[in-house]
C-alpha cells in the first residue's frame, strides 16, 4: 500500500519551509532596505537558505515514496503519472530555487550575476510557493483514486495548508516585481537610484 499520509506529512513540512524561507528571505529584504543587497543580510538570508534546502529535501522525501509501484494501479495510472510528474517537477524547481539563492550570495562581489541569481531565487520560490496547491492537490486526486475512498482528513488538511502558501507565493511574487522595477532601488546593477538627496 502506498503511505499517503507519509507524503503528505512531507509536502506539509515543506509547505511550513517554503514559508520560512520567504519570511526570511522577506527580512533579509527589509534589513537593508534593498531586494538586491538582501544576501548581505547574513543571518535572515542563511536562515532562507537553510530553510530553502530543508523544504527541497522534504519535497525529494515525499516524491520517492510516491514512486514506490504500491502508489499506482492499473485503474490509477493516469493520476500515478500525473502525481508522479508533479512532484518530480516540484522538486527540481526547489532544488533549482535552492542553488540559485546560495549562487546569489556567492556572487554578490559580481553585482550583475549576483542581481541575476538573486531574482531566479526569489522568482523560483515563489514558483514553488503558488505550485505547491496544485501539487498537493494532484497527489491528493491519486490518494482517492488508488484507496477508492474520500481523502483522509490529514490530506484535507495539508490542502488547506498549501493553498495558504500559494497565496503568500503569489504576494511574495508582487513584493519581488515591485522591489525590482527599474530605479527603485540603489544597488539595482541595472538601473540604480541615485543616492542622496532629491534635487527636486
Amino acid at each position: 500500500m502506498c503511505n499517503f499520509a507519509a507524503i503528505m506529512a512531507g509536502l506539509a513540512v515543506a509547505d511550513a519551509f517554503i514559508i520560512a524561507a520567504i519570511v526570511a528571505t522577506g527580512i533579509a529584504i527589509a534589513t537593508n532596505s534593498s531586494f538586491f543587497a538582501a544576501p548581505t543580510a547574513v543571518v535572515p538570508y542563511g536562515i532562507a537558505m537553510v530553510a530553502a534546502f530543508a523544504a527541497a529535501g522534504s519535497i525529494t522525501v515525499a516524491s520517492s515514496i510516491l514512486a514506490q509501484p504500491g502508489c499506482a494501479n492499473a485503474a490509477c495510472a493516469a493520476e500515478a503519472a500525473a502525481a508522479r510528474t508533479a512532484m518530480e517537477l516540484l522538486t527540481a524547481a526547489m532544488w533549482a530555487a535552492t542553488v540559485l539563492g546560495i549562487a546569489a550570495a556567492a556572487l554578490t562581489p559580481i553585482p550583475v550575476a549576483g542581481a541575476i541569481a538573486l531574482i531566479a531565487y526569489t522568482v523560483g520560490l515563489a514558483g514553488v510557493a503558488i505550485a505547491m496547491l496544485p501539487v498537493t492537490q494532484t497527489v491528493a486526486a491519486l490518494e482517492r483514486c488508488v484507496t477508492a475512498a474520500a481523502n483522509s482528513t490529514v490530506t484535507e488538511v495539508v490542502i488547506v495548508v498549501s493553498a495558504v502558501v500559494s497565496l503568500v507565493g503569489i504576494a511574495f511574487l508582487l513584493v519581488i516585481i515591485g522591489s525590482t522595477r527599474n530605479g527603485g532601488d540603489e544597488n539595482d546593477p541595472f538601473n540604480p537610484r541615485p543616492s542622496g538627496p532629491n534635487p527636486d
